[in-house]
C-alpha cells in the first residue's frame, strides 16, 4: 500500500472520529472532503487502488451498512464514512475494515458504556430485545477497523 497516500487519509479519519466523539455527528462536508481526496488519488493512480476498485469498494461498504442503518443501529454518517473507507481501500480491504470495525466497535461500546454508567441498562435493553439504548459514536471504531485492515492487508 502507499504510505504517502495513507497518511492524509488516516489523519482525516482521526479528525472525523474526534468530531463524532464530541458532537455525535459526521458532517457532510467532511465526508465530501474525504471522498474527493480518495477519488482524486484513485483517478490519478497515486493511491493504493484503481478508480474502478475505489468505486466498487464504496459500493461494498455502503451496501453492507445499509441494513444496520435501516434498522436504526447506526447513523447515516457512519454509512457515508464506510463508503469513503471503501473509496480508499477497495472492496476486499473494505470487507476486512468492516470485520475489524465490528470487533473494535464492540470493545469501544463496552468501554464507552462503562464510562457513562450505562452498561447495565443497555445490556438489559438488548437482552429484552428492546434494542434501543445509548447511542454510541461509531466513527472511531470504523477508523480503527480501517487502520487494522490497512496494516494487515492479507487477512481476507
Amino acid at each position: 500500500m502507499f504510505i504517502s497516500a495513507a497518511t492524509p487519509f488516516f489523519a482525516w479519519m482521526l479528525v472525523v472520529s474526534v468530531v463524532d466523539l464530541l458532537s455525535r455527528r459526521i458532517s457532510n462536508y467532511m465526508i465530501l472532503f474525504g471522498a474527493a481526496y480518495c477519488l482524486g488519488i484513485a483517478w490519478f493512480s497515486v493511491g493504493p487502488i484503481s478508480f474502478g476498485a475505489s468505486l466498487l469498494g464504496a459500493i461494498v461498504g455502503v451496501a453492507l451498512f445499509i441494513l444496520p442503518y435501516a434498522k436504526g443501529l447506526i447513523g447515516a454518517g457512519d454509512v457515508k464514512l464506510i463508503g469513503v473507507v471503501g473509496l480508499f481501500m477497495g472492496p476486499i480491504l473494505t470487507l476486512s475494515s468492516i470485520l475489524y470495525a465490528s470487533v473494535m466497535g464492540g470493545i469501544c461500546a463496552a468501554l464507552y458504556l462503562i464510562s457513562k454508567g450505562l452498561l447495565h441498562k443497555t445490556v438489559g435493553n438488548v437482552m429484552g430485545l428492546g434494542i434501543s439504548g445509548a447511542r454510541i459514536p461509531y466513527a472511531f471504531a470504523i477508523s480503527l477497523g480501517a487502520l487494522w485492515a490497512f496494516l494487515n492487508p492479507n487477512f481476507l
